[in-house]
């Protein structure tokens, strides 16, 4: 399989989840997925190198709660903008 597309770890495994099924997961860095829904462990396997490259559920996860944290940072500022040039 090949490395993690995060910290290059060579030492990646397919291991089960929570819901039955299989993920390729890296034990440096904690990324995995996709997740094989059936338990089918070349599933997982096909699914990992399609990812090589792509972005892993655990980073997409970080980067929605980065974003809605951002925007609820702008319409703080927004805020702080549209009253101070109505005082």
């Amino acid at each position: 399989m090949s490395p993690c597309p995060l910290c290059g770890c060579t030492e990646v495994y397919v291991a089960d989840t929570d819901g039955g099924g299989k993920t390729v997961a890296c034990p440096s860095c904690g990324c995995s997925g996709p997740e094989s829904v059936d338990g089918d462990a070349k599933e997982a396997k096909n699914g990992w190198e399609f990812m090589h490259g792509k972005m892993c559920r655990k980073c997409s996860r970080h980067l929605l709660r980065r974003i809605k944290e951002l925007k609820a940072e702008i319409a703080e500022l927004k805020e702080k903008i549209n009253g101070s040039n109505g005082a």
